[in-house]
This record gives structure tokens, sequence and C-alpha cells, in this order.
């Protein structure tokens, strides 16, 4: 399955789970650029889709996830 399509089954499966969701975050590594702006672009086309807004987090470090993670 291209990653496209499993980030879309991914936020279908999210919205299924949780229908009053109307914003969800994507955490992603700065560290490697190229995927990246694949992961993101994904995942943006996917929320579109779900008609859900995507918050972009990104860390690369366990401080850097810790802290995506108390962002409200």
């Amino acid at each position: 399955m291209p990653p496209a399509e499993l980030v879309a089954k991914r936020l279908a499966l999210l919205r299924e789970l949780v229908p009053g969701a109307a914003r969800i975050a994507v955490l992603v590594n700065p560290a490697d650029p190229e995927r990246l702006e694949a992961v993101v672009a994904d995942a943006q086309a996917a929320a579109r889709v779900t008609q859900l807004q995507l918050q972009v987090l990104k860390a690369s470090t366990s401080s850097e996830i810790d802290a995506a993670f108390e962002k409200p």
C-alpha cells in the first residue's frame, strides 16, 4: 500500500474512533527534510478528504517530542 493511502486510512480510522475531532496533529522529524515534505503533503491531502484540520509539529529529540505533546 502506498504511503499516501496508508495515511488516508489512518485518518479515516481516527475519524471513526473520535467522530467529534476537528483538528489533529502530525509529529514529524525535521532532520529528514525530503521525507518531511512527503509525509506532510500526504497528511494534508488526507486531512482535506476527512475534513480534519491538520497541525504539523516538528521534533527530533526526546525533549522536543515531550514539548510537542504539551502544546494545546
